[in-house]
């Protein structure tokens, strides 16, 4: 049996921020704007959304 992991690349969120959305999720920031998170259950309700166009 395979694991199905997810992707979300968000724009201006802090690896801390992201730590407390998600635990035990791996996040890496490639680039000083974006935060990479890779998990294998994404259930997030999310308060408060920035758009930056």
């Amino acid at each position: 049996m395979g694991t199905t992991l997810a992707n979300l690349q968000i724009h201006k969120l802090s690896i801390d921020e992201a730590e407390k959305l998600l635990p035990g999720s791996l996040i890496k920031q490639f680039n000083p704007e974006w935060t990479t998170i890779t998990s294998k259950k994404f259930e997030v309700a999310m308060e408060k959304i920035q758009y930056s166009w």
